[in-house]
């Protein structure tokens, strides 16, 4: 039997069931939009075919029907994609020395497990955010014709031009946006520099407990978008041993979404990850370097599984 700070049998892997409840129980991405854009369906199969959103039901059909007479028929026909699970993980050693000079041994395994938590979370956060903010991906994009930084943008202007594209495309008018914390801000200068009306002045009387929260609610009346998301999630940009350098993960565009966070086989929405197996922690042992390693992993796939319900304003600032 292993004692504190002592190591099993080479080989011997496990699959911790301590470890693996803690990491289950951690605030998922918390500060981070990846489960909130793309909401995590469970799956049985690694790999699957699913639907994908259409707009048949927006045909004009004949509907009349004379008296003995059949119903009008129409095919009901849908198109689908397939989704394709890979694993996603990362370790990191423990040594027998910071085992034996810990206070707590479970306590440093689960700081360890944390930490391949945190990493695991960050890297679906850029997967995400690479998605939502790569405008090929989506039907519809455009560039404002002036920057929202700049004198004379019409920041309300362009949104409600971008949605009601959305809505022509989609038969259906978004109800999220995506921003950086650079967009954020010159939103709130543009707004404290226009001209006031009642829709502007309700978007200024920002909630100070919400603000840079991650999600703002104050701008729906005035841009016609419900829910705006802000991307405050740093990355560290310097190489391992060098100083930190903090970089922002979303980058300066504003993209407008038809999110579902309850999204079935059926349901609309812009973005799904599918997971066939979710966040497992395992602990095994190297007796050559002394050391016990945590390891996480999960297996998913990220996908845009409708490309119609995005709209993508890129470069929206200087």
């Amino acid at each position: 039997m292993a004692t504190r700070g002592s190591l099993d049998n080479q080989g011997s892997v496990h699959i911790d069931e301590f470890l693996t409840n803690f990491a289950l129980e951690l605030p998922r991405d918390q500060g981070m939009l990846a489960d909130t854009l793309s909401p995590q369906v469970g799956v049985k199969k690694e790999s699957d075919l699913y639907l994908v959103y259409n707009r048949d039901s927006l045909k004009d059909r004949d509907v009349e029907r004379a008296m003995g007479a059949e119903a009008n028929e129409f095919r009901f026909t849908y198109s689908d994609d397939s989704y394709a699970c890979k694993e996603k993980s990362i370790k990191t050693p423990l040594h027998k020395r910071q085992l034996d000079n810990a206070d707590k041994e479970y306590q440093l395994e689960k700081e360890a497990t944390r930490q391949c938590h945190e990493i695991l979370a960050l890297q679906r956060e850029r997967r995400i955010a690479l998605q939502v903010q790569t405008g090929s991906n989506w039907a519809t994009s455009s560039t404002p014709s002036t920057k929202w930084d700049a004198s004379g943008a019409d920041i309300k202007g362009d949104v409600r031009a971008a949605a009601k594209a959305f809505h022509l495309k989609a038969g259906l008018f978004p109800n999220s946006a995506v921003i950086s914390v650079n967009v954020y801000d010159a939103i709130l200068e543009w707004l404290f520099n226009e001209p006031s009306d009642t829709t502007i002045l309700d978007a200024r009387k920002l909630d100070p407990s919400m603000e840079r929260s991650g999600l703002i609610t104050q701008f729906s009346g005035l841009f016609g978008v419900r829910d705006w998301y802000v991307g405050l999630q740093l990355r560290d940009s310097a190489a391992d041993g060098e100083s930190f350098s903090g970089a922002y993960i979303w980058q300066d565009d504003c993209t407008l979404l038809y999110l579902n966070p309850n999204a079935g086989w059926l349901d609309h929405t812009a973005l799904k990850t599918f997971r066939s197996e979710d966040y497992t922690v395992m602990k095994y042992d190297k007796v050559e370097t002394k050391s016990k390693y945590i390891e996480e992993s999960h297996v998913i796939s990220e996908k845009i599984v409708s490309n119609v319900l995005g709209y993508h304003l890129d470069s929206v600032l200087t």
